[in-house]
């Protein structure tokens, strides 16, 4: 897990995966997941009301691969280890890719679960993911620019089938 500080409250976030492609190099891709889970105080964190959230599927953005970037620049910062078999989630995590869907094994797969859950294989760099969280939260958003592009592509649309976007 890892916390992050914006808008004057501690937000909390889980890596879900650490190599999605594995032609890439493990932990270059790093799949994080952001609920819409915040706190005053570090200390008061609730790791029922972080996994509630998850549960819910209440996330600021669907799943979301970034590189190192947020972490080494001080933007992310390690927090605590849950087990991801707490979650009950990678099975039900998509991604879109050159036209196609994957799963969290990366393997080609024909259904989509969960909205929620469906992500590009595209990798966001710092100020991307950065974006993202202030477009969730509702900080800020450029009316000229759609944060999730990937779902108004041709080929997403042919994927989610007529299905509401739930960002």
């Amino acid at each position: 897990m890892f916390y992050y500080f914006i808008n004057g409250k501690f937000y909390f976030g889980i890596v879900l995966l650490t190599q999605l492609n594995p032609s890439i190099k493990e932990g270059v891709d790093i799949t994080v997941l952001l609920p819409n889970y915040f706190e005053s105080s570090i200390e008061n964190f609730k790791k029922e009301s972080f996994i509630n959230g998850i549960y819910d599927r209440n996330l600021l953005a669907p799943q979301t691969i970034i590189n190192k970037r947020a972490w080494l620049l001080g933007f992310f910062v390690n927090f605590k280890t849950i087990e991801l078999s707490e979650l009950n989630i990678l099975e039900f995590l998509r991604f879109e890719a050159w036209g196609k869907v994957y799963d969290y094994n990366y393997q080609e797969v024909n259904n989509i679960p969960e909205l929620s859950l469906f992500g590009s294989a595209g990798l966001y760099g710092y100020e991307g993911i950065e974006y993202l969280i202030q477009v969730g939260i509702g900080l800020c958003c450029d009316e000229n620019e759609d944060p999730y592009s990937y779902y108004t592509h041709e080929n997403f649309q042919k994927m989610i089938k007529g299905r509401s976007l739930p960002y």
